[in-house]
């Protein structure tokens, strides 16, 4: 149970949640000062349906600190959701699930207009370990035009164990779009690889 100090966090915290000028670092603050609970998320979950997109993303992007069928749930739901930065913050909390549901829904969020959400939804197949899924993410790499899309699927086939792709991850950072060179780096630091020196020194003679 909540004790009394975080009841009147929560208080507040609804109360911003259903305001139509939504205050995101207030609310950020109340919720820091909240304890993670059953209760909260339960909260949270009440305001997943809001019409607000910045409470959507506030919600969801909260959502990922906790777990059960209720929240994977949600999430399914939202990865259809208007605003593509709830659909990415729903792709990033279904990567804590690893059922056929699941996993089928993401490979349909790689079909998305949106090439920030294809790259969020190939990078969180990474972890999905399948001969299956290893063939679609290969399958997906011969038809994508998107650098960005690209670089997280050299991530999600590298994570699963085909090593050779390394070498077209790190060449990646040569793009001239700024946003690939970002995620390329992001996912180099979360491979631990010595690999990844080598390489290094030959692409870029340093």
């Amino acid at each position: 149970m909540f004790r009394q100090h975080e009841l009147i966090q929560l208080s507040d915290l609804l109360s911003i949640t259903a305001k139509e000028d939504f205050e995101i670092i207030k609310a950020e603050e109340l919720l820091e000062a909240c304890t993670k609970n059953e209760e909260l998320k339960f909260t949270l979950l009440h305001y997943s349906e809001s019409l607000n997109a910045e409470v959507r993303h506030f919600i969801f992007e909260n959502l990922w600190h906790f777990s059960g069928k209720d929240v994977r749930i949600a999430a399914l739901k939202h990865l259809q959701d208007s605003d593509t930065i709830v659909q990415i913050d729903c792709i990033e909390i279904l990567n804590n699930y690893d059922d056929i549901e699941v996993i089928e829904a993401l490979k349909c969020k790689m079909a998305d207009r949106d090439e920030l959400v294809r790259c969020f939804a190939a990078e969180s197949l990474a972890d999905k370990k399948s001969s299956k899924t290893l063939a679609f993410l290969f399958e997906k790499v011969k038809t994508e035009k998107s650098e960005l899309v690209l670089t997280g699927l050299y991530y999600a086939i590298y994570t699963q164990g085909e090593a050779q792709v390394l070498e077209k991850l790190i060449h990646q950072l040569e793009s001239y779009n700024h946003r690939v060179i970002i995620r390329a780096l992001l996912v180099l630091e979360a491979i631990s690889d010595k690999k990844i020196i080598l390489l290094f020194w030959r692409q870029f003679k340093i």
